[in-house]
C-alpha cells in the first residue's frame, strides 16, 4: 500500500502508479511478478505482488562463508541479469 494512504500526496500517488506501471511491465525469473493493482475502498492506493519463499538474501549472505564460490557468483550473476534487464527497460532501482 502506499505509505500515507488516502492522505498521500499527488506527486506521491503518481510516483506509486508509475511504479506499478513500470514493475508491471518487467518479466524476468529474477525480477517479482505484479498480479494486480488498484485502489481500497477507503480510498488507499495497493498493489499485490508474487511472494517469494525463502530467507532475505541479508541472512542467506550471512551464511555466505559456508557457500563455495560458485554459488556466491551464482547470485551475483542472478541479481546482475535482473538490474541489466530493468536497465534495459529505461528502469533504475532505487532501493
Amino acid at each position: 500500500m502506499l505509505i500515507g494512504g488516502r492522505f498521500a500526496s499527488s506527486a506521491q500517488r503518481m510516483r506509486f502508479e508509475r511504479e506499478v506501471e513500470v514493475v508491471a511491465a518487467l518479466r524476468h525469473p529474477s525480477i517479482v511478478t505484479l498480479y494486480e493493482s488498484g485502489v481500497s475502498r477507503r480510498g488507499e492506493p495497493w498493489f499485490a505482488m508474487e511472494y517469494v519463499e525463502g530467507r532475505p538474501l541479508t541472512r542467506y549472505l550471512g551464511a555466505a562463508a559456508e557457500l563455495p564460490l560458485s554459488a556466491k557468483v551464482g547470485i551475483v550473476r542472478q541479481a546482475a541479469e535482473a538490474l541489466a534487464h530493468a536497465h534495459e527497460r529505461g528502469v533504475v532501482h532505487r532501493d
